[in-house]
């Protein structure tokens, strides 16, 4: 149940997530859903955004779970957007996260490998799950700068890998939590040179 938008949401039309949407520089393309999820079903296939050339996601990821998008207090599943960027070395701009309660591995491969990514998006959750962070931007040789991260309570795995071989990451962001779980940190900036 996905829809797009070509005139900036105006008009909405069904979208078969097998076509292809084919854009000039600076087109926009607008998508919403209810409850969409990205990642690898039980028959191993990989189910996220493929794309060429260079395209700058914006405006609330959410809107693929709720068809509005915004509202910090929106229900994320587990696993929800679950490598959703995988391997887009094509992303130069990441969507908004706004989410501030997080489901387990609900992020975890989000931005994998995204090589053109520059700039992590805002991560305003405090309420964290396991894994939800996991390998987040592994790969993602071009980022410079990392996000805030509030929450004061880091659980098992959560942070785990999530800017690891980030060669260009310059400055690591204060890491609030008080309370650690098992591996909640673990090689969370390895391969940062």
């Amino acid at each position: 149940d996905v829809q797009i938008s070509r005139d900036g949401g105006q008009t909405w039309t069904e979208y078969d997530a097998k076509g292809i949407i084919s854009l000039n520089k600076n087109e926009t393309v607008k998508f919403k859903g209810t409850y969409i999820t990205t990642g690898i079903d039980s028959n191993g296939v990989r189910h996220c955004f493929e794309m060429s050339g260079q395209v700058s996601a914006s405006g609330s990821v959410t809107s693929l779970t709720d068809g509005n998008g915004n509202d910090p207090e929106v229900t994320i599943g587990e696993k929800c957007y679950y490598g959703m960027f995988w391997e887009c070395k094509s992303l130069t701009t990441a969507p908004e996260l706004p989410a501030v309660n997080l489901a387990t591995q609900c992020y975890e491969y989000m931005f994998y490998s995204c090589t053109s990514l520059t700039t992590a998006p805002k991560l305003p959750a405090k309420s964290l799950a396991e894994k939800c962070y996991e390998e987040m931007f592994n790969k993602c040789k071009s980022l410079t700068t990392a996000p805030d991260l509030p929450a004061i309570e880091a659980k098992k795995s959560c942070y785990e890998k999530m800017f690891y071989d980030c060669k260009s990451l310059t400055m690591a962001p204060k890491l609030s939590a008080t309370t650690l779980a098992n591996n909640c940190y673990n090689l969370m900036f390895y391969g940062c040179s």
